[in-house]
């Protein structure tokens, strides 16, 4: 009898806090609305046998037991106060009805589009019910752990999972959390990838396991793509799966640091054959590479797939060797921070960026004639790849400009100091940032960079390189910054790249202070293909000052915000000519020693020099107002005389003339009319 009076006393009190909490609630056709502030404090179990809305400019916080039967609707605020460690449980367990009548599921949805729980429990014994759905572009955030009893969750579109626990993983249950992602269709086009989810009793992963085909989009129950020892896969078709080719996926571990490296690369199949190798299990932040399915399809055409498995959470560390680069990738179901991942590597990661492989092919798989090249990243900005020297299959670029955000399953290269280490991902890594397309352009920074100039570089095949220079508030320097300067690792047989004091690198983001006028950069241009080459800006953003390219040879600067500064040159590295500079250059602003005896003048289609004090004149050059050089003599013979005259018959315009001898040199203008 005492015993039955307590619980009818502790009934008592659960009712009367029930009915404090649900001040502000109000049920309208089977729907619980809260319009107010509803807080569950620990220890208070809450059931709502109906749909439930938190309406716009309401609270919902929960720190007790909330048990949901139908769905979630969010327009105002979904937190968690309590700093208690496993406190505040949020339940989408609908243990008696399927009342979510969206596809048979319990919906995480509205116009917040984020929700933000404790702890998160899916435990869908309704055999009507498959799990929660969470509607695209939404961020659902817990703090510590995801239990997947029964059922699954599906992430729709982009919405993505965030954790902000520390340490290892807090997720358990053998429930599944679904998660897709859009990769190059065509069958000769790699994909760099990785993996969101993993086994829920290993915690690794295989492809053959978490892979699913995707053809059919937001499906609860995808199924398991299908593999083929020919060259090419094959789309799905006639209720078949789409199948890939064993022969090109690949794992890529403790390579030697050399942008296109045969070592290091471990198939997860055996060769020629169906059988997984004993290299097939994949870690989380491990990447892999595998090719597309239609061999017809366009090289900008995507396939849809999806990942299955324990949603990945928490610390992961790789080991990487001294002086080598690594496959790796983002192993969470959300959207990765670059910055965060450079500052928190900065003991292990070479120069502090981070490459991504973009695939260019034409129809082959003959790697001499793929097409592609590296995209790169550090703190100041990313730049898009260019074409290898090596590829046939034609000129061109990708627009593909890495951001600070690295999409879900996005596989990309580190490479490693002069001593070995680990290379950390974790929770403070990950942020919601709608887009899991590859190629989104958001270039926001938090790292203090003010302005950016984008140059462009074509040589006469038309291949297009892509630099930055990034002004900061301070953060960096002119000098060589962790982070700051990325370093070209695919410098191709014409290219054009930044140099920095002389350490004799090519960089392809420059990161420096503050703007100065008085400041230069210098270019080096290296050139296989004599003919036209061409400096253009590509861009500016948030920088309007006037740019120019001074050439020191001739002390000319052309001005490239108006026109593109085009140059003929030779073959040859060209170090020390080109530097980005702010303010123009007068063309006699240069060694004039010969200016003061030796005149020259344009007379009947003629340039005559007198040289009066018969210098020792060593070579002879002429320079159109674009600065390409159009005559050049260097016969002393010739030269030696008091009284030069050269036969000049070019178009009507200025021209700049430099006279070199032995003592010094001398620069003159004239116009030929």
């Amino acid at each position: 009898m005492y015993d039955k009076c307590i619980e009818n006393e502790q009934i008592m009190r659960k009712i009367l806090l029930l009915i404090g909490f649900f001040i502000g609630l109000i049920n309208i056709q089977a729907q619980i609305v809260n319009e107010g502030v509803l807080k569950i404090e620990p220890g208070t179990t809450v059931y709502f046998g109906d749909d439930y809305t938190n309406k716009s400019g309401a609270v919902h916080d929960n720190d007790g037991d909330l048990h949901l039967n139908g769905d979630f609707t969010n327009d105002g605020t979904v937190q968690s106060t309590s700093t208690t460690t496993g406190d505040g449980i949020t339940y989408f367990d609908s243990p008696t009805n399927a009342s979510a009548t969206e596809n048979a599921t319990q919906t995480l949805k509205g116009s917040s589009n984020a929700a933000q729980f404790n702890n998160l429990v899916v435990n869908n014994t309704s055999t009507s019910v498959q799990g929660l759905a969470v509607t695209d572009e939404y961020n659902l955030e817990v703090t510590n752990g995801v239990t997947l009893t029964n059922g699954k969750i599906r992430l729709m579109g982009e919405a993505q999972l965030i954790q902000t626990h520390t340490g290892a993983t807090s997720n358990s249950g053998n429930g599944h959390l679904l998660k897709d992602q859009k990769g190059a269709q065509n069958a000769y086009r790699y994909n760099y990838w990785s993996s969101p989810v993993a086994d829920p009793t290993s915690g690794t992963y295989k492809v053959t396991e978490v892979l699913k085909d995707g053809t059919v989009t937001d499906q609860w129950s995808p199924t398991q793509v299908d593999f083929t020892i020919s060259l090419e896969g094959t789309v799905a078709s006639g209720g078949n799966p789409l199948e890939l080719s064993t022969r090109w996926i690949y794992k890529y571990i403790n390579g030697t640091q050399n942008p296109y490296n045969d070592a290091g690369w471990l198939s997860l199949f055996n060769i020629g054959t169906l059988a997984e190798s004993g290299d097939a299990e994949v870690n989380p932040a491990q990447g892999y590479i595998m090719k597309g399915t239609d061999e017809d399809a366009l090289l900008a055409a995507t396939q849809n797939y999806s990942f299955e498995g324990k949603p990945n959470d928490g610390d992961y560390t790789l080991s990487i060797s001294a002086d080598s680069e690594y496959l790796v990738g983002n192993p969470y179901p959300s959207n990765m921070d670059a910055h965060e991942f450079i500052n928190d590597n900065s003991g292990v990661l070479k120069d502090g960026q981070i490459m991504f492989w973009i695939h260019w092919s034409t129809d082959t798989h003959v790697y001499t004639e793929y097409g592609g090249g590296y995209a790169t990243r550090n703190l100041t900005t990313g730049t898009p790849p260019t074409i290898h020297d090596d590829f046939t299959s034609g000129s061109g670029s990708s627009t593909f400009e890495p951001t600070q955000y690295i999409p879900v399953a996005q596989g990309f290269i580190v490479w490693s100091k002069g001593t070995a280490g680990s290379i950390e991902f974790n929770n403070s890594q990950r942020v919601f940032n709608s887009g899991t397309a590859f190629a989104k352009t958001n270039n926001t920074s938090d790292t203090g960079v003010v302005g950016l100039i984008r140059l462009g570089y074509e040589n006469p095949n038309l291949m297009h390189r892509s630099l930055a220079l990034g002004f900061t508030n301070g953060t960096a320097t002119n000098e060589k910054d962790y982070g700051y300067d990325a370093r070209m690792i695919d410098v191709t047989s014409d290219d054009m790249f930044f140099t920095i004091a002389d350490l004799g690198i090519p960089f392809v983001i420059q990161g420096v202070g503050a703007y100065d006028i008085e400041a230069s950069y210098p270019l080096t241009i290296k050139v296989a293909t004599a003919g036209e080459h061409r400096i253009i800006l590509d861009a500016t953003e948030s920088f309007d000052e006037p740019i120019y390219i001074l050439d020191k040879d001739i002390n000319t600067t052309y001005d490239i915000r108006n026109t593109d500064f085009t140059i003929n040159l030779e073959a040859g590295e060209y170090t020390d000519r080109f530097e980005v500079v702010f303010q123009p250059h007068a063309p006699l602003e240069v060694d004039n020693y010969l200016n003061d005896f030796v005149t020259i003048y344009y007379s009947n289609n003629e340039i005559v020099i007198q040289n009066f004090e018969n210098a020792t004149l060593t070579n002879l050059q002429v320079y159109n107002s674009l600065g390409q050089l159009i005559y050049q003599n260097n016969n002393q013979g010739q030269l030696s005389a008091t009284e030069i005259r050269i036969p000049f018959d070019f178009a009507q315009t200025a021209y700049i003339l430099k006279l070199q001898a032995i003592k010094g040199k001398g620069t003159y203008k004239f116009i030929n009319h």
